[in-house]
């Protein structure tokens, strides 16, 4: 959400819980360019973290990868998508504006090309000029570049960094263990 709607902890649980239901306590906050990504964990650990560990720093998956596409510049809009067993992170970006960090849900592959298609249609990102990069379940992705290249001009297989590469590791933790070492 836009960060002027957030506001303080008790509009940012009100907010969340328009969609799902936890106590002010629980919802976390990250804000990346401006937006906000709400979210909880489970109940409690908020406050567990704060008292056993003192100073630790706590991140959405989604913000950790909006953080990292948006610090990738490009002259054309960009959807990536990080898909994983039964669900795909979405990061839409026109430049480096966020317009979308969205987690959907997928029972068949073509559910994730609806969602890319729903997504460029809504944000009137045009297929000719849009960058869609796919990262994640090597069959899933392999297949849908072959789909989604019938209407899309540039569709790309994200590059996993190299520390990770043979690994399963989800691309946010790969980010993140990049960046911390």
């Amino acid at each position: 959400v836009p960060e002027a709607l957030a506001g303080d902890y008790e509009e940012q649980t009100n907010l969340y819980n328009k969609v799902y239901k936890a106590e002010e306590a629980d919802v976390l906050c990250d804000t990346v360019n401006g937006m906000c990504c709400l979210y909880t964990l489970c109940p409690g650990l908020p406050a567990f973290l704060r008292r056993t560990l003192s100073g630790a720093r706590v991140s959405c998956h989604l913000s950790v990868l909006a953080r990292r596409f948006m610090s990738r510049g490009s002259e054309m809009p960009r959807v990536y998508a990080d898909i994983r067993q039964g669900e795909v992170d979405f990061v839409v970006l026109d430049d480096r504006r966020m317009l979308l960090a969205s987690t959907q849900r997928w029972h068949d592959r073509m559910d994730i090309a609806y969602h890319v298609f729903n997504m460029m249609d809504v944000y009137g990102l045009n297929p000719a000029n849009t960058q869609v990069s796919l990262s994640g379940e090597r069959e899933i992705k392999q297949s849908l570049v072959k789909t989604l290249r019938e209407q899309i001009s540039y569709v790309m297989l994200t590059m996993m960094p190299s520390a990770v590469s043979k690994t399963d590791m989800p691309l946010a933790a790969a980010v993140a263990l990049v960046k911390n070492t």
